[in-house]
């Protein structure tokens, strides 16, 4: 019975990531797939190749984004886009959703964004207990008025899903740097602390 518990270990252990990976790997193909849709029908691939290839989606989402790019980055494109977005800007309930959006992409996706830039390690949620955060800059408007000295906005991930979490601002001599990336340290909290990043065997933390 050892040894069956020990082959039914091993076999979970390499059927379950890779079932996982593959599910979440269709659903994000069958979602973009999607976008088929909007071209017409006598154009759609599964109706003039008489099969449906997945992936195809992939494909066109991707050259709609490069074509979307390309089309707001020249100076008529960035008037358009702002001409849109002051239109927006007039329409109630829908300003409010789309300004919000718009705000945290921009911060995610630009450049010169600041969004989970680097990892540290802070005391969440009582002091002397510790658990890795993620810095998303630093408090601003009326928030830093009422907070003197240097404070950064941290974003403090839930295990295993990453996605929910809370948003807290904290003292910056309060949290820790950690040298591991954000990818590291992502791996990290999603395995629970199983999966150490290897920049841990010898942690060099750096007290801001």
């Amino acid at each position: 019975m050892s040894a069956v518990r020990k082959w039914l270990v091993a076999g979970l252990l390499v059927v379950v990531p890779v079932a996982i990976t593959v599910s979440v790997l269709q659903w994000i193909i069958g979602t973009l797939d999607r976008t088929l849709l909007i071209l017409p029908e006598s154009w759609q691939p599964d109706r003039f190749i008489g099969i449906h290839i997945p992936g195809l989606g992939v494909l066109l989402t991707l050259a709609i984004l490069l074509l979307v790019g390309f089309a707001v980055s020249n100076f008529i494109g960035k008037k358009l886009v702002n001409w849109g977005d002051a239109l927006v800007a007039r329409i109630p309930v829908v300003r409010s959703i789309y300004s919000s959006v718009k705000q945290v992409s921009d911060t995610l996706f630009s450049p010169s964004g600041n969004a989970f830039r680097k990892a540290v390690l802070v005391q969440w949620p009582r002091p002397d207990v510790w658990t890795i955060a993620f810095v998303t800059g630093a408090p601003g408007g009326e928030v830093s008025q009422y907070l003197p000295g240097d404070y950064l906005s941290v974003y403090v991930p839930t295990t295993p899903n990453p996605t929910g979490g809370y948003f807290v601002i904290l003292p910056k001599a309060d949290c820790v740097e950690l040298k591991m990336t954000v990818d590291e340290a992502l791996k990290y909290v999603i395995s629970m602390g199983v999966v150490v990043p290897g920049s841990l065997s010898n942690p060099k933390l750096t007290n801001r």
